[in-house]
């Protein structure tokens, strides 16, 4: 985590760790190809795009 963090700030993105506030789903696109991943906290989570 804390090289991820290191990685973020070194592409001047500003980066604060807080407490989890809940779970996610994120899609992500790289060149037209649809990426998920769904939050391993939450094992009814499902990422899905179309």
């Amino acid at each position: 985590m804390r090289v991820r963090r290191c990685l973020l700030r070194s592409y001047g993105q500003h980066v604060v760790v807080k407490p989890t506030m809940g779970k996610t789903q994120t899609i992500q696109i790289v060149d037209g190809v649809l990426y998920g991943a769904s939050d391993p906290r939450n094992p009814d989570g499902a990422t899905l795009g179309y």
